[in-house]
């Protein structure tokens, strides 16, 4: 079960073994791999499959146990942030946005005010013209959830 009160080692944990495995994989993958339409490497591997899968079990399980909202706002920034953090291979940067929208089950734990505090780090990190429509539907969610 996710821990209450903090990022949470087990939120850290899963991320960490993600990228671990992406530069892994980048790292033992063959010369022309992914060129020109060949399959392999970092961009085919189960990976990302799973540590979506990680991701939101632990983000259902987060929002099940009812996480007061600091914790919830500490999760969704940590998620936020992860990609402008992270030193991991391009395919992992791309999931590290796409698994932003995992968190849409936590955001009826949130308070207005940390919504609107969420919503403020995702448009500073990701200014309009280069949010994807996963952070734009997300954007969307957390003004609503701010203005309530």
């Amino acid at each position: 079960m996710p821990e209450r009160g903090g990022t949470g080692a087990q939120l850290r944990a899963i991320y960490e073994a993600y990228l671990d495995k992406t530069v892994t994989v980048e790292r033992s993958q063959k010369i022309g791999v992914g060129w020109f339409g060949l399959k392999g490497g970092v961009a085919d591997d189960p990976c990302h499959d799973r540590f979506a899968d990680e991701l939101r079990a632990y983000f259902e399980e987060l929002a099940q146990s009812g996480a007061d909202s600091a914790a919830v706002r500490e999760v969704m920034e940590y998620v936020i942030s992860a990609p402008q953090k992270a030193d991991a291979p391009r395919a992992a940067y791309w999931m590290l946005i796409a698994v932003q929208g995992l968190t849409r089950p936590l955001l009826p734990l949130l308070s207005a005010s940390d919504a609107g505090t969420v919503c403020a780090l995702l448009e500073k990190i990701f200014p309009r013209s280069q949010r994807l429509p996963v952070q734009d539907e997300l954007r969307r969610e957390l003004r609503k959830r701010a203005k309530e």
